[in-house]
């Protein structure tokens, strides 16, 4: 989990705007995934499990700092609408595990123009009107 935060977060330059660091970060979890097949299907099976331990969940909550940040920002700056860290996470590991699950399947081809087509549809979910 450590590694997969550092990759989430990694090459995000200063004073990006909201939407460039959400797509950013939507890239390096893709990316995180795609070439890390079994650390990635076996992050998504732990959090998933009955198993996993209080003491990660709230690791992950400390790590994941970076966007609820974002997610204040965002709402600051009318970028966003007002919604909760929960939302936002939830949508984004949906849809990057989806496409995990999909790629590593043969059931899905990963091209830069749909992985920017879903950002938009993510984008458009979340970005103030």
């Amino acid at each position: 989990m450590k590694e997969f935060h550092e990759a989430t977060i990694s090459n995000i330059p200063e004073g990006v705007s909201v939407k460039d660091e959400f797509y950013i970060k939507y890239r390096n979890m893709l990316n995180y995934f795609v070439h890390n097949e079994y650390k990635g299907a076996f992050i998504a099976q732990y959090l998933a499990s009955p198993f996993i331990k209080p003491e990660i969940i709230e690791e992950n909550r400390t790590r994941n700092i970076h966007l609820h940040k974002l997610i204040a920002r965002g709402i600051s700056d009318n970028s966003i609408r007002e919604v909760t860290y929960d939302t936002v996470a939830l949508y984004m590991w949906g849809v990057i595990k989806q496409l995990h699950y999909l790629y590593t399947n043969n059931a899905i081809e990963i091209t830069e123009e749909f992985i920017d087509t879903l950002f938009e549809f993510f984008w458009e979910g979340i970005r103030a009107k």
